[in-house]
């Protein structure tokens, strides 16, 4: 009426009921089964997905840990320093704009003169309408190249500031190429828009003014 067994082999189907157990014919032995891995970390491309992610996982019954209450404030927070931010751009664009046509237009008025006596040289319209086009080119880009210069001063000065708490390659401060280039021709155009008004004036010029002056 009693069953007589060993201790190990008792231990090891005990252990059984929570873990594979198999049976190994070269060591004459029960040895626990290889299991899966019981976690993983999964990484997401930026932050905004890991929310979508997390939902993902707990439909399929896979049990996830995320800080997506921080993520979220996080998101909140950038969403409102990133319309403070176009708040001050827009601000900051559209009295440039109105400094531009302003300091254009006064130069075409002081050399009205001037401009008179080329189209009394036989420059057209159209001609003398360049300069103010020019002009507003040359500002715009050497204001560009300064601003894009003075950006890559201070995030340098501010990578290293904070560089013990990045990786290697890794800067808290930073634009890609693409964004240099269409912040250089957006501002280019800017001020080519901002010139027309400047050009129109030029071609209301007449050649008579300046032997009216004579």
């Amino acid at each position: 009426s009693y069953a007589v067994a060993p201790l190990e082999l008792l231990a090891a189907l005990r252990t059984s009921t929570s873990r594979e157990v198999i049976y190994s014919a070269e060591q004459h032995s029960l040895l626990l089964a290889r299991t899966g891995y019981s976690g993983f970390r999964l990484y997401a491309r930026t932050i905004d997905q890991v929310a979508e992610l997390h939902r993902v996982l707990r439909e399929q019954g896979i049990e996830t840990i995320a800080k997506v209450q921080d993520i979220e404030r996080i998101r909140l927070l950038d969403q409102a320093l990133t319309r403070l931010f176009w708040l001050v751009a827009i601000v900051g664009i559209v009295g440039g704009i109105a400094a531009l046509i302003a300091s254009l237009y006064a130069a075409v008025e002081r050399k009205k003169r001037d401009i008179s006596m080329m189209r009394l040289m036989g420059l057209s319209r159209f001609d003398v309408s360049r300069f103010p086009v020019y002009q507003s080119t040359v500002i715009a880009a050497f204001a560009a190249i300064i601003a894009i210069s003075g950006f890559y001063s201070l995030a340098a000065v501010i990578n290293n500031v904070f560089a013990a708490g990045l990786q290697f390659g890794n800067g808290i401060c930073q634009l890609s190429v693409n964004t240099l280039i269409q912040t250089f021709l957006v501002t280019t155009m800017t001020a080519i828009c901002s010139s027309l008004f400047a050009a129109w004036r030029t071609t209301l010029i007449e050649p008579a003014e300046a032997i009216r002056v004579e």
